[in-house]
């Protein structure tokens, strides 16, 4: 499977993973910003090996506390688990979700959702009253060999999120080596 290949390409070791680390310092920051988070029971879709939970547990004690994890590839979940965060290797939109999520964190994922429909509805059956969606996306189409990814733009992010049920966005543009993304909160 090719997420699975791809991460296990970018583990390097039991400490190391090769991302853009800029990228990934940009979404900390913007996280370490919303401590109201800590609290609320999270969906990290596409959440890869948990880097991003672990970062967060650093910075806000319990973070991950209250945090699940989905991603297709188990050499990635094989990893998070090392690490003792709640992560399952499956399809976010054919879980059998036992639990219900006040967030929904796509970061560095929504792009690579094929599925959209059976996401969206699963985030609406899954999700608490209230419930955020957090994430980020390329505004740029990368190019791969293998694995999903669809063009991002502000029109697709409000669709997308419209018909999760959201109505109040919030975004803001930064740019890493000179490519553009998108951070992004919706409720």
């Amino acid at each position: 499977m090719y997420w699975d290949k791809t991460w296990s390409e970018r583990i390097v070791d039991k400490n190391s993973v090769k991302m853009n680390t800029e990228k990934l310092e940009y979404l900390i920051a913007i996280l370490s910003t919303l401590p109201r988070y800590t609290s609320l029971r999270k969906a990290d879709i596409g959440c890869g090996t948990g880097m991003h939970a672990l970062r967060m547990r650093k910075i806000f004690r319990g973070w991950d506390g209250n945090w699940t994890g989905f991603d297709l590839a188990q050499s990635a979940i094989d990893w998070a688990k090392s690490y003792g965060l709640n992560a399952y290797c499956a399809d976010f939109s054919s879980f059998d979700h036992q639990d219900k999520y006040d967030l929904f964190l796509f970061l560095d994922s929504l792009e690579h959702i094929e599925d959209e429909d059976a996401v969206i509805e699963t985030i609406k059956r899954t999700g608490n009253k209230g419930f955020r969606i957090f994430g980020n996306i390329p505004l740029y189409l990368s190019s791969h060999d293998g694995g999903f990814e669809r063009a991002m733009n502000i029109e697709v992010l409000m669709k997308f999120l419209f018909k999760c049920g959201c109505a109040d966005l919030w975004q803001q543009i930064y740019g890493v080596k000179g490519y553009p993304y998108m951070v992004f909160e919706a409720k």
